[in-house]
């Protein structure tokens, strides 16, 4: 399983279930198709799960995708296939023009916006891929689950 960590940081007007539900997709249909095309068989499927957290309010909100996938798809003939390992620099790109993309779509930005927060050197998104973690590495996988279901709280509100 690959362990993937996907942050972005941008203005967004709606509450935040409905932009941690539409990261979540654009991350998903991003890292999905990554995956597949990096096979021969266009039927396969990839599979993996999405953890949404969130931190910060209004000007600050800062929303995180840590999303545990398999490395490779299953096919057809329920045949599991390794792909390549993803590039952060890939995924990044492909995902800060989903979102952009989406955003377009929804009235949220347009092309000014959009060229504009393409120019910028620190876009506010960025992706991390961990290293591989094999299913009999149970050190790993436990430390890998506790990270994803931390609680994350503000000293001021406890």
């Amino acid at each position: 399983a690959e362990f993937i960590t996907v942050v972005s940081s941008f203005f967004y007007e709606s509450s935040s279930t409905d932009i941690n539900v539409t990261l979540s997709r654009c991350a998903w249909k991003i890292l999905s198709v990554y995956l597949k095309h990096s096979l021969i068989d266009n039927g396969a499927n990839s599979d993996g799960v999405i953890a949404v957290q969130t931190f910060g309010d209004f000007q600050n909100f800062n929303p995180h995708l840590h999303i545990i996938a398999t490395d490779g798809c299953f096919t057809g003939n329920r045949t599991f296939q390794v792909g390549h390992c993803p590039r952060p620099s890939d995924l990044e790109n492909l995902f800060r023009n989903e979102v952009l993309k989406m955003l377009k779509a929804e009235g949220k930005n347009n092309d000014a916006i959009i060229k504009n927060i393409l120019s910028w050197h620190h876009t506010g998104f960025n992706v991390y891929c961990g290293s591989t973690i094999w299913p009999h590495d149970e050190n790993a996988l436990e430390k890998l689950a506790r990270y994803i279901i931390r609680a994350a709280f503000s000293p001021r509100s406890a």
